[in-house]
């Protein structure tokens, strides 16, 4: 069976100030902007989806509450005020849903026509995944490439190749390829020799089979490469009696690989001793609901983004901590 998360447990009573600072992996963070978003949203991502040149912030809004499974998923851009919609469309979503975005499928070329002077159309980098299917931007639309796997989760982030998506859990773990049209079960097998890392497309959402690192503590995103290499966890702040708010005073906690493990993938690195924690945010007001890694505003600076909800007013707030030390390589 595939290892996806990375490691089985992380001690809750790690000590930011006995962190190795000398490691090639330390890294703090400080919370740099934060600006309002639409109301519920309840998973974001950060990529470039409608071409190569800029940073998308895609978010999937929910609908008005656990039984209304109508969603819209918002493709946006930073234009210096607020987050500008580019597209969006809507459709039905799952009760736990999933956001992805990744290179899911190398689209067929297109012949150029004979004695035509147009340019020949750009052809789709990457490609959104929801419960509705999987999505491409053809330039003024998104067309759906095929439907969704079932149970879909995760996406597995190798570098310079198609990424293979993941669905259920424990012995029910399945890897699919996209096709046109289909997805079919995938010949991949992951060697933990390997590069890459696991990309989840749930947030905090509850769903079967998920499981804390330790009580009170949940895993939310990895990200790996070769000098970030960050799990990004949930400390769970005060629950509240609304079982749909949760918690709110959540805190993030990043978690980074011992110096002793520097040489070893993410695949490799299975237990809690392999890590130690790097940094906390402290409590931020309201309850977290997704994190993802990125640059949203195209300046030059990735960090970590963090989706909120207000408590009492359910605003939904994007918080940004920028990286303090070291140089973020895409």
């Amino acid at each position: 069976m595939v290892v996806l998360i990375g490691f089985a447990s992380i001690t809750a009573d790690a000590q930011v100030p006995g962190f190795q600072t000398t490691s090639p992996f330390a890294v703090q963070f400080v919370q740099a902007w934060s600006v309002p978003l639409p109301g519920n949203v309840k998973l974001i991502k950060c990529k470039p989806l409608l071409n190569n040149s800029r940073n998308n912030l895609v978010m999937l809004v929910g609908g008005d509450n656990a039984n209304d499974l109508r969603r819209t998923l918002l493709v946006t851009h930073w234009d210096g005020f607020r987050f500008a919609i580019d597209a969006q469309f809507k459709f039905l979503g799952w009760t736990v849903d999933p956001l992805l975005v990744g290179r899911f499928y190398d689209a067929p070329k297109i012949p150029p026509v004979a004695g035509s002077k147009a340019k020949p159309a750009v052809q789709p980098v990457r490609q959104v995944a929801v419960a509705a299917g999987i999505y491409q931007w053809t330039g003024g639309t998104f067309e759906r490439v095929c439907p969704a796997p079932p149970a879909l989760k995760i996406s597995i982030n190798l570098p310079g190749a198609l990424c293979p998506l993941v669905g259920g859990v424990g012995d029910a773990t399945q890897i699919w390829d996209v096709e046109q049209n289909q997805y079919r079960v995938s010949s991949f097998k992951l060697d933990d020799r390997d590069p890459g890392f696991p990309e989840w497309g749930l947030g905090n959402q509850i769903y079967e089979g998920r499981a804390q690192y330790e009580p009170g503590i949940q895993f939310l995103q990895s990200y790996w490469n070769d000098t970030q290499r960050w799990v990004i966890c949930d400390k769970l702040g005060t629950a509240l009696t609304d079982p749909e708010t949760g918690t709110t005073g959540d805190t993030i906690v990043v978690y980074v690989p011992m110096d002793s493990e520097r040489k070893r993938t993410y695949w490799q690195l299975t237990r809690h001793q392999d890590y130690e924690q790097a940094w906390t945010s402290g409590a931020i007001p309201g309850k977290v609901l997704d994190v993802c890694i990125g640059d949203p505003r195209n300046d030059g600076t990735s960090g970590i983004l963090v989706l909120t909800e207000d408590p009492t007013s359910h605003q939904r707030t994007l918080l940004f901590y920028k990286p303090q030390k070291g140089l973020f390589r895409h």
